[in-house]
């Protein structure tokens, strides 16, 4: 066996636990911990390995590491676990021990529980045992209540005939059989003086361990304690009164039954923790031995039997506390009914055959092996423990056969056997061991396949860093029916890193492989980011490298966030070589100054950028002057003889220290003298003076800078602002209009230099157009439209046909309006037709050569010949002036049309540039100056096929109509009615008929 290494937290856990139950004096536990120079490690046969887990120290600093040689478990502050130390060459200390699971079958296990002996299916409740008390008696008070408090008169319903008072101890234990109590009462300080309770007294009474006193007396007053006896032993309680006391601390952890062999040792520790020592005795008169708080019987008896207690008592107190444990003497002939040997184990050449025999007996019996009825012959590979068990080493065929334990004692025999079957071959992995690559977040199988010769069955688990894998089905899947040893990562992370076994096993072999799994991807959050060193505008930030991942970092980003802003801000990306020590300092430049600025850091390699780091503490640069000027200058507008400035103010991480202002320079055009003005609030954008000399919309050179405590900021380009407006003194000229066609007028005017400002006096945004009938009052009825920028005409629509209408023309700026010109009037056209083409029709031209025309290749371009009915106009119309025939795709807007226009006398046109297998629409109207006339109905559609055949499409949905080289279409139209009888489906009427149609 090895001493105790600690390589993982759920054996760290193991071990605080049993120490926390097992020890309650704190003694220091040996491990197999050595420091090797600067570094700890663990020591095992197979050689010195270092700290997998190393969080089991307790707190210390790295300086105290270093001053012992050995790791021991101890206790302080409030929990177990490692400190340094020496050991002194005369010093003993207590240890663990540890063996492989696989290796246990050697140790020596002498442990005799109270079940010993008896057969397996005893109830728990029914085993044989002494006395145990798990209620203790409580000290007891009363009150003494007199006639004086009382009074001579019944109060509140109360006399003193009426009010009884009932003191009650009690005591509980466990035994079997049920124990007996009986209640004692102190007469001196020995309990061995103590006298039975007089139970005969009316005023006391006992029910299993409760014992009653009604309306005590002083006479009562006293120590009393209980006493539970059955067949194996009798115990007591601790002692009671009827005084409140306040004990220190007993160690109340029961001390464990003792099985004795006869004419051996038994021993029992008492063990109790306080700061003042109390005067330790045991109650029993026989050969026994005291030595550190152990009770020692030597040579044991069978009257030995029966319950032992050790009491402590405080000298400064009278306190007495009492811990209880039983020791049986038994004699047993040795038996198999507990621990059965396994009737068959198979095994493959070359394993190891551990055949286990425990058999039950007192004295302990003596072990005899036969193999195949004969006295097992020791060879160099049979290895027998002294807890008599049975190792075959290197098994060999030769080795198969039927293996006897013989159990012998003075009080009888007893024996089983084991059939060992030794196989030629066992089970062969067929994966082969290595080391395996995946990205954080991907879904990885790692391979685990095996075979077994002796079709025995195979099962297969998987141990993670040599802890037993739970398959939870979620993050980790053991699904794959035809590979039941595939282990599936799902979204694996970095903490799934680590040594995968494969364990396929057998009932008689297992055989492993191995994976060493490595999770690469973004690097991980820096640490101690730190700011330091702050200047005007820069400062030092330094921060420790995390974990790369599997890839070297290639930069590293730095964002700030300052007491001027709530969004985090991108400072750079930072490519540095890693130190050894992975410390890494930078200096941050283009800083604002005066600003309270905090810092995260993140990494990126070829796989992405990784967790950002926690955010820095505060650190504040030194004041500077602004770095910045005002952006946006800009102004203009106002009032008459106002100069109006306007600017964005500058961001609060530019002001660069306390007290910013804003300082303006202007200067007008051509003079060389400049005023300055100030502005103290520094969220103010706007500056207003009123100029003396009242010029309008005058140009002004403007440049303004930023100032706080430590001075002036940059100066900002010289910007052109100019004064307010004022509104133009002069009419339009030469205003104009014409009729556009029946519901429109076209205005024409002389345009004013939009840089002539001493006419417009500011900048021309537009015309404004006044129009009213002629035959109604102009200020009662009239119409305004805005033009917006430089032109010189206009069309007004939404006008009445036939009438007359007066125009008037002003410029407007942002001021206003100027003063309007004279008016101009005349009247619209009259109606557009009114009356739309009819009877449309469509074919192709005659003659083969103008039916297309050859582009290029096989490339052509269609004709068509469209016809239509003309119409006439009536006196309200305009006279007609031609025809329009428009021709669009199917899936475009007539907007997009092309248009042929004929002459009045003109009822058919040919119309070209058309393309095969493309839908057509097409649509013919009348037009004259009063405007385009109505639409021919219903929209005539057509297409040309793949060879150039007009499609005429009456109904696109249903009907074709083709037209044929002699200008006649045929439509042919097959009528087939079919009826349907209970057994037979036949045309009834079929007929064929032919319709010429001219186009």
């Amino acid at each position: 066996t090895d001493l105790l290494s600690v390589e993982s937290f759920n054996e760290h856990l193991f071990i605080q636990n049993w120490l926390t139950e097992n020890d309650p004096s704190a003694q220091r536990w040996l491990t197999s911990g050595k420091r090797n120079g600067l570094i700890w490690q663990w020591t095992k046969r197979s050689g010195l390995f270092n700290f997998q887990y190393d969080q089991g120290w307790l707190p210390l600093t790295e300086e105290e590491k270093q001053k012992g040689s050995f790791i021991v478990y101890t206790y302080q502050s409030s929990q177990w676990g490692w400190l340094p130390y020496d050991i002194a060459s005369t010093e003993t200390l207590p240890f663990i021990c540890e063996v492989p699971l696989q290796e246990s079958y050697g140790i020596f296990d002498d442990y005799r529980g109270i079940e010993y002996g008896l057969p397996s299916t005893i109830e728990e409740y029914f085993i044989p045992r002494g006395p145990k008390f798990y209620e203790q008696p409580q000290d007891q008070e009363y009150g003494h209540i007199d006639q004086i408090t009382l009074g001579s008169e019944s109060t509140f319903g109360i006399t003193r005939a009426s009010l009884h008072i009932i003191v009650t101890f009690t005591c509980r234990a466990d035994a079997y059989p049920v124990a007996e109590y009986y209640w004692f009462r102190m007469i001196t300080n020995s309990v061995s003086d103590a006298v039975v309770v007089n139970l005969t007294d009316p005023r006391y009474f006992q029910h299993g361990g409760n014992l009653m006193i009604n309306n005590p007396t002083n006479e009562d007053s006293g120590t009393y304690f209980c006493k539970a006896i059955n067949y194996y032993g009798a115990a007591i309680t601790k002692v009671n009164n009827e005084s409140l006391l306040v004990l220190d601390r007993f160690e109340k952890r029961e001390r464990p039954n003792v099985i004795a062999h006869g004419h051996r040792d038994a021993i029992m520790d008492c063990l109790y923790r306080n700061t003042n020592t109390g005067d330790l005795t045991l109650e029993q008169q026989l050969r026994l031995t005291i030595k550190n708080n152990e009770l020692m019987i030597t040579n044991v008896q069978i009257y030995d039997n029966g319950i032992y207690q050790c009491s402590a008592t405080n000298v400064q107190s009278d306190i007495q506390r009492f811990s209880t444990a039983e020791v049986r003497i038994i004699t047993l002939a040795p038996t198999f009914s507990r621990n059965t040997m396994a009737s068959t184990l198979r095994s493959v050449i070359g394993s190891l055959v551990p055949i286990s025999c425990h058999p039950e007996g007192a004295p302990q019996p003596q072990i005899q092996w036969f193999k195949n009825n004969i006295p097992l012959i020791m060879t160099n590979n049979i290895q027998i423990f002294p807890n008599g068990n049975l190792a075959i080493l290197n098994v060999q065929l030769f080795d198969s056969g039927n293996y006897t334990c013989i159990a012998t004692n003075p009080y009888g025999i007893a024996q089983q056997s084991t059939f060992v079957y030794v196989m030629f071959e066992g089970t062969t992995i067929l994966s082969t061991s290595g080391s395996r690559d995946a990205i954080v977040d991907q879904t990885i199988v790692l391979s685990c396949d095996a075979r077994s010769i002796n079709q025995m069955d195979l099962t297969f688990h998987w141990r993670f860093n040599n802890e037993i894998l739970t398959i939870d089905n979620q993050r980790f899947q053991q699904d794959n029916f035809d590979r039941p040893g595939d282990l599936r990562i799902v979204k694996v992370q970095y903490s799934n890193a680590g040594l995968y076994t494969c364990v396929a096993q057998t009932t008689i072999d297992k055989q492993t492989s191995f994976y060493q799994l490595n999770v690469l991807g973004p690097p991980g959050p820096v640490a101690g980011v730190r700011c330091s060193n702050p200047f005007r505008r820069q400062a030092t930030l330094s921060w420790v490298v995390g974990s790369e991942h599997g890839s070297p970092i290639l930069y590293y980003t730095v964002e700030s966030l300052s007491n001027y802003r709530s969004w985090w801000m991108f400072h750079g990306n930072f490519s540095i070589t890693l130190p050894f020590n992975k410390f890494i300092t930078t200096t941050l430049s283009d800083l604002s100054a005066f600003t309270d600025y905090s810092f995260r850091v993140f990494a990126t390699n070829v796989y992405g950028s990784g967790e950002r780091s926690d955010v820095s503490a505060t650190c504040t640069t030194q004041p500077d002057i602004p770095g910045l000027a005002p952006t946006d200058l800009g102004g203009g507008g106002g009032k008459v003889g106002d100069l109006r400035i306007t600017w964005n103010p500058l961001p609060m991480e530019f002001w660069n220290g306390p007290n910013l202002t804003y300082r303006i320079y202007v200067q007008k055009k051509g003079e060389n003298r400049r005023q300055i003005f100030n502005v103290i609030y520094p969220l103010r954008n706007f500056l207003i003076t009123h100029l003396a000399d009242k010029l309008y919309y005058f140009p002004y050179d403007v440049r303004i800078s930023a100032v706080n405590s430590l001075g002036e900021g940059p100066i900002s380009g010289n910007v052109t602002v100019r004064s307010a407006e004022d509104r133009p003194t002069r009419q339009v000229l030469n205003v104009k209009c014409y009729p556009y066609n029946s519901t429109a007028l076209t205005v024409t005017w002389d345009m004013i230099d939009e840089n002539d400002f001493e006419i417009l006096h500011g900048s021309l945004l537009g015309y404004t157009v006044r129009y009213w009938r002629k035959d109604v009052d102009e200020l009662q009825n009239y119409w305004e439209r805005r033009f917006p920028g430089q032109r010189s005409r206009a069309i007004i629509i939404g006008l009445q046909s036939n009438i007359e209408y007066c125009v008037r023309v002003s410029v407007y700026t942002p001021f206003g309006d100027s003063p309007e010109s004279d008016y101009f009037s005349h009247r619209t056209f009259r109606l557009s037709p009114q009356t739309q083409p009819q009877y449309i029709s469509i074919r192709q031209p005659q003659s083969e050569k103008d039916k297309r025309v050859r582009l290029f290749d096989d490339i052509y371009t269609y004709k068509l010949e469209v016809e239509w009915r003309g119409i006439s106009t009536s006196a309200d119309e305009e006279p007609l002036e031609g025809y329009m025939v428009k021709v669009w795709e199917y899936h475009q807007s007539i907007r997009n049309a092309t248009i042929y226009y004929g002459d009045r006398s003109i009822y058919s046109m040919i119309i070209d540039n058309l393309y095969k297998n493309r839908k057509y629409k097409l649509r013919v109207q009348a037009w004259s100056l009063g405007g385009e006339g109505k639409y021919s109905s219903p929209v005539t559609e057509f297409r040309f096929d793949n060879d150039g055949r007009l499609l005429i499409l009456y109904n696109p949905d249903t009907s074709l109509h083709y037209q044929n080289t002699a200008s006649n279409s045929y439509l042919l139209s097959i009528t087939l009615f079919l009826v349907l009888n209970l057994h037979n489906l036949f045309v009834i009427k079929s007929g064929y008929s032919v319709e010429f149609v001219n186009i």
